[in-house]
């Protein structure tokens, strides 16, 4: 995939004969296309909540003359929302130097209307996108000011956003150098996305690129363009056109209802988590744990958070590479530890590997073998984004929220509806967040527990200059606290709790066959090795539950299928207000936080940023269906 760069005199995209507006036009252009035209400044002053769509990001001229604009004339109370998309991330430091040249050239009075522009920049370098088609956060250090990055292809993310904005600023390359940022149907899904009496601008006046927004709901016209382009378009939202579509579901959402008292029975990563994104959103949580915080997976020391390539659409990979983006994000948000680290991965996969960089559209995140100089021989593929978190530390930090209550040690036996939690009750929400225990309380759930052990091996001074972690069978993370973490072992429904010296060997023999380079570099375990023994939550296949729970009967009562058509049930065989968030496997350190973000806009009666067939996937009520389809 392309990757845009700053040549030092023009931001260059490898793909595009053409010019980023950043380069032609400047704030200039950004200011009379998207803000003059359809009068945004004098909107802003009116006060109230602003939604503006930004396609695309580029080097973030447009968002950060929007933001600019809201911030100096828009009284206090209001709030600005901006949804921005890209395909093809710049990185931060050359979208920076990109702005930093073209401010440099732009005349003193614009400058006073845009004051303050490049420390807002400056603002958002921690929590800038990845090139990771995904769904994240920028932070505005502002509350009143919430900036969502959609990065991936327009046509799949626009349909993916559930809102209705206040104006749209238009800005691809032109339409004849990038049809697809102009096609009809993207355009109509802009439109079904802006509310009557909304606007959109953009510097073409292409003929088919009126008539599109002409045909989706806006009453279009031709205005004077800025500089040598004579003309560009105004588009005002009428009422009727095209209404927003919900897409397909295969599963029914159940009917909105309010929160009320909210249990978690869980407080590892994805219960703290529900609990945090709840308390963000104003709703109060009460927590309930056997032991504490982090006492089961998510206790280890240190926890490696990477994305998952993979190819063929995959709900796995989709989920992963989201998920990564998103608790990044969050990470930057909540000042949670998050230390970025680069990965080496090993194996006998190459050629796959190879197909990776070829064809996933990761852009800069992938990096090719022979140009990784600071890993041990035998790399396969580089991952330039990833990082390494202590897990405990974030639970810690997740539940420290006056919205959040902690019940524990608090061993729960029993969930009876109502909803009570052995005596505590009635609660109107219960989210279980227990991992594989969750089946105890909800015996239909397909969640087995897997036994991991995971060793501390000491550093050597010649192991700390190891700075990438090193990915094959097993994985080993760069040396923190004096040792290296080594891990781990993957057995179904073991629960032995005791440190095992076989598992110590094979963990030690797998570092050697897949990086023996660095397994030279340090010390083969002995009976006195340091490690951990925890169990890890799975379900069948390789994604989690997050979403309602079932009631079989209820599931089977209703249910019309055969194996050719999509299964239906009624809304109504979901037990009310339970639901789960469990199953995350190895991946819950990246996974739980997302996890949360869709749980919570689905208890609440929103969309969540995911295409229906993952949606689909990670849907607890999958392994029900599967049952019944099997009967058929």
């Amino acid at each position: 995939m392309p990757t845009p760069v700053w040549t030092g005199k023009h931001l260059l995209h490898p793909e595009f004969d053409d010019h980023y507006g950043v380069d032609d036009g400047g704030f200039g252009e950004a200011v009379h296309v998207f803000a003059d035209a359809v009068d945004l400044e004098a909107r802003f002053s009116r006060g109230g909540s602003h939604q503006v769509g930004d396609l695309g990001l580029g080097s973030g001229r447009n968002l950060l003359t929007v933001w600019s604009l809201f911030e100096r004339v828009a009284p206090a109370g209001s709030r600005l929302t901006i949804h921005t998309f890209e395909r093809d991330m710049l990185s931060w430091d050359h979208a920076f130097a990109a702005l930093l040249h073209c401010w440099q050239q732009t005349p003193d009075s614009l400058k006073q209307r845009l004051d303050g522009l490049l420390d807002r920049m400056k603002q958002l370098r921690n929590s800038w996108p990845t090139p990771l088609p995904a769904v994240s956060e920028l932070q505005s250090g502002r509350s009143h000011v919430q900036i969502v990055a959609w990065v991936g292809d327009a046509a799949a993310n626009v349909p993916l956003l559930d809102a209705e904005l206040d104006h749209w600023c238009l800005d691809g390359f032109s339409p004849a150098s990038n049809p697809e940022m102009w096609t009809a149907e993207l355009l109509h899904a802009v439109a079904e996305r802006t509310r009557p009496g909304g606007t959109a601008s953009t510097y073409t006046a292409a003929g088919h690129v009126r008539r599109a927004l002409q045909d989706g709901g806006f009453a279009v016209e031709r205005v004077r363009g800025f500089g040598r382009k004579r003309q560009m378009v105004r588009a005002d939202r009428v009422e009727g056109g095209r209404i927003r579509r919900q897409p397909a579901s295969r599963y029914p959402i159940p009917p909105g209802r309010p929160p009320g008292r909210v249990a978690i029975i869980g407080a590892g990563i994805a219960g703290c988590s529900v609990a945090r994104e709840l308390a963000e959103r104003g709703i109060a949580s009460e927590v309930f744990d056997a032991v504490g915080p982090a006492a089961g997976a998510s206790g280890n020391r240190w926890g490696l958070l990477q994305p998952l390539p993979n190819l063929g659409d995959s709900p796995v990979g989709d989920w992963t590479t989201r998920a990564f983006a998103w608790t990044r994000a969050r990470a930057h948000a909540w000042g949670l530890p998050w230390k970025e680290v680069q990965v080496a991965r090993y194996g006998e996969k190459a050629a796959y590997a190879q197909r990776l960089l070829d064809e996933l559209p990761w852009g800069a995140a992938l990096e090719a073998p022979d140009r990784i100089t600071d890993a041990p021989a035998g790399v396969i593929l580089g991952i330039r984004t990833a990082a390494v978190i202590p897990p405990v530390e974030w639970c810690s930090k997740l539940l420290e929220h006056p919205a959040i209550t902690l019940h524990a040690p608090h061993r729960v036996e029993a969930l009876r509806p109502g909803w009570f939690i052995d005596e505590a009750g009635p609660f109107d929400t219960v989210v279980l967040a227990n991992s594989w225990a969750a089946r105890e309380l909800v015996p239909n759930l397909d969640l087995y527990p897997v036994r991991g052990q995971l060793l501390h091996l000491p550093a050597t001074s010649t192991s700390h200059q190891q700075t990438r972690a090193l990915c094959g069978s097993v994985y080993l993370l760069p040396a923190a606290d004096a040792d290296h973490l080594l891990g781990a072992t993957y057995d179904r429904d073991d629960m032995d709790p005791e440190l095992r010296s076989t598992d110590s060997a094979w963990l030690w023999e797998e570092l050697i066959q897949s990086v023996p380079d660095m397994a030279s570099h340090l010390e083969p375990p002995t009976p006195s090795t340091a490690g951990r023994v925890s169990w890890r939550g799975v379900t069948p296949g390789r994604l989690p539950f997050v979403g309602p729970i079932d009631d079989p009967n209820a599931v089977r009562a209703s249910f019309t299928a055969n194996k050719q058509a999509r299964p239906c049930f009624q809304s109504s065989a979901y037990h009310p207000g339970l639901w789960v968030s469990a199953g995350h496997g190895s991946r819950g350190l990246s996974g739980g936080p997302f996890a949360a973000k869709v749980l919570c806009d689905l208890i609440l009666g929103c969309s969540p940023p995911l295409p229906e067939q993952t949606k689909d996937a990670v849907h607890p009520s999958r392994t029900t269906v599967t049952r019944l389809r099997a009967r058929i």
